[in-house]
């Protein structure tokens, strides 16, 4: 997600959008020496439904089938 004063939010869904996300690492953004920063899950949850963001679900994988077999 990015937010940017004066322009509209854009909501990047991994799968999807992997070509226009940032390919740098979280130490590489300074972002973890910028105070403020910080963003919990649930605030996180919170700004991306607000900004038109289906809620996250999760939803457990299956356990792996016996005997080698693939799905």
């Amino acid at each position: 997600m990015e937010i940017t004063p004066n322009r509209s939010p854009i909501l990047l869904l991994a799968g999807r959008d992997d070509h226009m996300m940032c390919e740098l690492t979280l130490e590489q953004t300074s972002l973890t020496r910028k105070k403020g920063a910080e963003i919990l899950a649930t605030e996180f949850e919170a700004l991306w439904q607000r900004y038109g963001g289906a809620a996250y679900t999760h939803q457990p994988s299956a356990p792996p089938m016996l005997g080698g077999m693939t799905r």
